[in-house]
Parts: structure tokens; C-alpha cells; sequence
């Protein structure tokens, strides 16, 4: 006797057109927008919170007859992330939307049909 371990309950993003022949389930155009959303959200949040101190740092570094310098790392990194805000409220958005935008239109033309490359 087989038994089926696996139940025939379904989590509402989950529909008989989205099964595989595998039994896997792929997400829809709008499911891979919202994951898209999330993700570059994330993404861009990381990055600019990473990526700021440095670049700020590396301006530090390029002033002529400044303080800053390698050996003072504690006055290099001083207030690295001040004035991070701005570049937040406009990355964290853009991120998301580019993302969102990709992730719906690569799932859009792969379930096209028009024989694209996977």
C-alpha cells in the first residue's frame, strides 16, 4: 500500500493551474511581484546601510589636509551615517519597484508561451 504523505490541503496562493507535473508549485506573475517587492526592499535597505559609511569614508579619505586618515579609523567612520535618510527614502522604493517589475515580467514571459529560454 502507497500512502500519500502528502495532504491535499492547499494555502490559499496555491491553485490547480500553479501545480507542476513534479507536484512542485511555481508562483504566479503577481505572487513573483510581491516576492520582488519584499526582496529589492531588503536588498536595498542592506546595501545602502553597508554601502554609505564606506563611500562616506572613502570621500574622507580623498580630502586633501584633512584628520581623516587610515590609522584613525574611530574619527574615519564619525558620523559616517549621518544624512542617511534621504538616500533610504529614495533606494528602499526603487529597489522594491525595480524588483517587483523584473521578477512579474520574467514569470509574465516564461508562462507566455512564445518559446523564450528559461
Amino acid at each position: 500500500n502507497n500512502i500519500n504523505i502528502r495532504s491535499n490541503y492547499k494555502t490559499p496562493i496555491e491553485s490547480p493551474s500553479s501545480q507542476t507535473l513534479a507536484g512542485e508549485f511555481k508562483l504566479t506573475a503577481f505572487q513573483e511581484s510581491i516576492s520582488g517587492f519584499v526582496s529589492g526592499s531588503a536588498v536595498s535597505t542592506v546595501k545602502t546601510l553597508v554601502k554609505y559609511p564606506l563611500d562616506t569614508a572613502t570621500v574622507r579619505l580623498q580630502m586633501p589636509n584633512t584628520l581623516f586618515t587610515i590609522k584613525n579609523l574611530p574619527a574615519l567612520f564619525t558620523g559616517s551615517l549621518d544624512g542617511i535618510t534621504a538616500p533610504l527614502v529614495s533606494n528602499i522604493p526603487a529597489g522594491a519597484i525595480f524588483f517587483a517589475v523584473k521578477d512579474a515580467t520574467k514569470t509574465a514571459l516564461r508562462e507566455s508561451g512564445l518559446g523564450l529560454p528559461k
